[in-house]
Formats: C-alpha cells, structure tokens, sequence
C-alpha cells in the first residue's frame, strides 16, 4: 500500500515538474531566441511531455469526432426507420383500398347478376374445418341482418347456410358439412334430390346427392342446383357439377357425388342473402 501511495506522489511531482519546464519553455520561446543552453536543456527535458500531452490532445479530439458521427448515424439510421415505416403503411393502405375496392366490384356483380337477393358482402375471419365439420365464421352478424338459415354464396356457388349468429359474428355450415341439408334439383331435367355432407367426402370439397330414384337420368357432368323447398333458400343458386353416380346400399335408389361449386378451401370475399324475392 506504501508503495502505491509513493508512486502516485511521484507521479505527480514529475507531472508538476514537466509543467514548469513547459512554462519556463514557454516563457523562453516568448524572450529569447531559443540558442540558450538552458533554453536547449528544458526543450530537451519537456519534449516528451509536450508529446505526451499533444497525444493525449489528438484522442481526446478523435473520440469528440467518433462520438459525433456515431450520433450522426443514429440520427440517419432513425430517419431510415421512420421512412421505412411510412413507405410499409403506404403500401398497406394501398392494399386495403384495393381489396375494398374490389370487394365493392363484386358485390355490385353479384347483385346484377342475383336482382332476386338482397345481398351483404361479408369476409371470413375463422374457420373450424374438422375431420367431423366444415364450420366457417364470418364478420357480420345480427346488425346486418343476418339470421340462422340464410343462404351465404360465393361468386362460383352456394357455400352454405348460416347456422350461429350473434353480434358482429355468424357462423356457417358448408355445404360439404355432415350436418347440412338442402334441397336441390338436376338443372338439365329438374329431377329433385337433397344434399348430404359425408366424413369421407369432406376433405374433397364434395358431398352426396340422395334421394335418386333407382336408374335415374343423371349424368356426369349434370350441374345441381337449389330447388328453393322449404323457403330458407332461393331456388336456383349452383351447388355443384355430378362426377358420379351410383346405387345405394338398399339397392331401391341411386346417389351422385357432387363437387362443390364453391371452393371451400379457399374461401375469402363471400355474400350472405337477407332477403330473396321468388318471380312467379
């Protein structure tokens, strides 16, 4: 401990000393012309102070430098950040008012095309497609007018039918589910049939047309239809295309396998029907 405390006196004597010289040099520098022995001597003697201290000088001013333009990157790089940001929100502004603008596009199609439906466009929020379901949720609900039973169609097909609503939500059985139901009838000869939903068929997007008579006319190719019994539905909206028919396990009538019109799986930008008028 002695020893430190000494060569920290002695460092600050010579410290003290190598100030004097540098005054002293100083002083000759200013009163004489530099050629003393004296003069000569105390040059000799504070020159590597003076180095030491120009060093000393020079790294103080080159972190002051690097300091600065640290502070001048930090100042760029949130600049940078802050364009970055306001150039992602641009383009996401221009995505949402393109998706909204063609969301109205095809709503005003669909209603040209279905001037019997009152129509509301909704969106699929969620969706709860099981190996015992096909349950899709949508983002309108009992505000918009939505109602168990109304009829939501995609621009290719009949989806499905609403089977939950509540504030802001309405929950919707596909027409592939198990437990969905509708009437439906053979475009090209009107032979009426009811859709089915099946554990098998689900994850293919199709279903089963039941009720056939044995040796019916239907054939693949044939595209289903609604027939409009019951009143929940309007008559007419496309189900699907018949890939095959076959006779049933009581051997009394006949069943098709029926592609979906709708693409279930893929599912984005869909109509809910409030209301529909039936022309005589």
């Amino acid at each position: 401990m002695f020893q430190r405390i000494f060569k920290k006196k002695i460092t600050i004597w010579i410290l003290i000393l190598a100030a004097v010289l540098l005054l002293i040099w100083g002083l000759l520098s200013i009163f004489s012309d530099g050629s003393t022995v004296f003069h000569r001597a105390v040059r000799a003697v504070s020159a590597p102070v003076q180095k030491m201290f120009t060093s000393a000088s020079n790294r103080v001013s080159h972190f002051f430098s690097a300091y600065t333009r640290y502070n001048a990157l930090l100042e760029e790089n949130e600049r940078l950040r802050e364009e970055n940001y306001a150039m992602k929100e641009a383009v996401r502004n221009a995505d949402l008012y393109r998706v909204e603008n063609e969301n109205l596009r095809a709503l005003l199609d669909m209603r040209q095309r279905h001037t019997d439906l009152t129509l509301e466009s909704t969106m699929l929020i969620a969706r709860s497609d099981t190996a015992w379901s096909s349950v899709i949720t949508l983002n309108k609900g009992e505000s918009e007018g939505f109602a168990v039973g109304n009829g939501v169609i995609s621009r290719e097909g009949l989806v499905g039918q609403i089977i939950s609503v509540g504030a802001g939500y309405a929950e919707v059985g596909t027409i592939i589910d198990t437990k969905v139901s509708v009437g439906a009838l053979i475009s090209r000869n009107r032979l009426s049939a009811v859709t089915k939903g099946t554990l098998d068929l689900m994850p293919e997007g199709k279903f089963q047309l039941t009720g056939l008579p044995r040796g019916s006319d239907v054939r693949p190719g044939d595209e289903v239809e609604t027939s409009g019994l019951g009143g929940m539905l309007p008559p007419g909206l496309l189900l699907g295309t018949v890939e095959s028919v076959h006779a049933d396990s009581s051997g009394l009538g006949d069943y098709a396998i029926v592609k979906a019109a709708a693409d279930i799986e893929n599912l984005s930008q869909l109509f809910a029907i409030t209301a529909y008028s039936v022309s005589d």
